[in-house]
């Protein structure tokens, strides 16, 4: 997945905050702005998904 991509940014973005994994808020500015932050379930599949990247990783060298 190529997330240098603004269109595909936003639709995993979007996909993410639909499936409840992140928050996002639109931040009054000129220009407006958009912060996104983990929701308590993004933190917790965050914490489960690490060591098996970090497994992963290691392994790749």
């Amino acid at each position: 997945m190529d997330c240098t991509n603004p269109k595909t940014l936003t639709n995993t973005l979007k996909l993410l905050e639909e499936e409840g994994l992140v928050h996002r808020e639109v931040v009054a500015g000129r220009p407006p702005g958009v912060r996104y932050d983990l929701t308590a379930s993004g933190r917790v599949l965050t914490e489960r998904i690490y060591p098996l990247w970090k497994w992963a990783s290691d392994r790749a060298g």
